[in-house]
């Protein structure tokens, strides 16, 4: 029933060392385990979202969780002439009455953090060590990297603070998709270009710098070389 370390996926190694989401993980991998003791498809023990939920597991996530084909979700049965559920979306809300049930590929061992691995030298930012991330916290509003304080924001910057919440949430990986939400009135490329840009300002004694993606639909973070 486990699944060798070499075979998790690198990508979920950072999501691995958030304390949320490996207790979420127990949670599904118990149901998973009664599932095939008893001989029946893994649904017939999905847990309700709710449940998932109260270990602190945030929608990003469980969404990224998905995306890298850990855990499945289950869409909530459709009432008679009702309207279909609404799927998990990048940006959306899960919905309410939703379950969640493991993959045979989210099926890891938790019995202790997983060290994440250096990522190969194509997208590993140059200098910077395996476990070498930076620390985001909201609550003090205070950007950390290397052990240093290298930006505070003293007023509220909605976009900033949404790369950067959706960065911590995730464990630092090199790169995470767009997270601002939609905004009718404003493309979303020029939203994140604008973000990005404020988020490297007031940087310049740090060697820390973000950028957006070549394809404009994400942010990456990386060391800037000296001269």
């Amino acid at each position: 029933m486990s699944t060798p370390a070499s075979a998790v996926r690198p990508c979920v190694l950072p999501l691995l060392a958030a304390s949320a989401v490996r207790a979420a993980l127990v949670l599904l991998q118990g149901a998973y385990q009664c599932a095939h003791l008893l001989q029946r498809p893994a649904a017939d023990f999905a847990l309700p979202l709710d449940l998932l939920r109260r270990t602190g597991l945030s929608d990003t996530q469980l969404l990224a969780l998905i995306e890298a084909g850990q855990v499945e979700y289950l869409p909530p049965s459709r009432p008679a002439g009702g309207p279909l559920p609404r799927r998990p979306g990048r940006k959306g809300m899960v919905d309410e009455g939703a379950r969640v049930v493991l993959t045979a590929a989210g099926v890891v061992p938790l019995s202790a953090p997983p060290a994440v691995p250096q990522p190969p030298a194509v997208t590993e930012p140059p200098g910077v060590l395996p476990l070498e991330r930076p620390s985001w916290a909201r609550r003090h509003r205070e950007l950390h990297f290397r052990g240093r304080l290298v930006k505070r924001f003293r007023r509220l910057a909605p976009n900033q603070f949404a790369v950067l919440d959706a960065f911590e949430e995730l464990g630092w990986p090199w790169c995470i998709d767009d997270p601002l939400p939609q905004d009718p009135g404003t493309l979303p490329a020029d939203r994140l270009e604008d973000a990005v840009d404020r988020l490297n300002k007031n940087l310049a004694r740090s060697c820390l710098r973000f950028a957006v993606t070549a394809d404009r639909q994400g942010v990456r973070w990386g060391v800037r070389r000296r001269r």
